[in-house]
């Protein structure tokens, strides 16, 4: 009785030891793939102005699709409380980013340089679990090319007064 007691009290032990390590771990492991999802989501931007032209305002140009997912808290996945892209869920900081912050974590900020990005009424932010799709589309605005980002499904909404004719 003695054994299955002491076994017992060891197997607490140890759990209690080991539980915290592997929040942190699981921390990490969603860090790194959401660290993943921003460079697909650069590279794709990038890929994308490489290699087409922009469309003139109003006009549907090219565009590409970046589909992730956000993971579900469970065994070796923290919950992700957002992600972004074109800044904070609050507005604050850089628009040109990738914003994400795994729960019980500090905010992260994934910076686009080189890439001009426009997320029409503020950035596009992801908070629930499972799989997302960003649409790109690449456009000219003042003259120069720009990455429009939206949730893929999202209407185009009707031209703005200051984007080039």
């Amino acid at each position: 009785m003695i054994r299955v007691v002491f076994t017992v009290a060891l197997t607490v032990a140890l759990f209690g030891v080991a539980a915290p390590a592997i929040d942190e771990g699981s921390a990490e492991r969603t860090a790194t793939r959401l660290d993943a999802t921003a460079t697909d989501v650069e590279r794709t931007m990038r890929t994308l102005i490489a290699a087409e032209d922009p469309s003139p305002p109003g006009v549907s140009g090219a565009r590409r699709v970046v589909e992730f997912r956000l993971p579900a808290d469970g065994w070796g996945d923290a919950p992700v409380s957002y992600f972004a892209v074109g800044g904070r869920p609050n507005g604050t900081g850089d628009e040109n980013a990738v914003a994400y912050r795994v729960a019980g974590q500090t905010a992260r900020t994934v910076r686009l340089s080189g890439v001009d990005l426009r997320t029409p009424g503020g950035p596009v932010v992801f908070r629930e679990a499972g799989r997302h799709r960003l649409r790109l589309s690449l456009v000219r605005d003042r003259g120069v090319a720009v990455v429009v980002v939206r949730r893929a499904g999202d209407a185009d909404p009707p031209r703005d007064s200051n984007t080039e004719r």
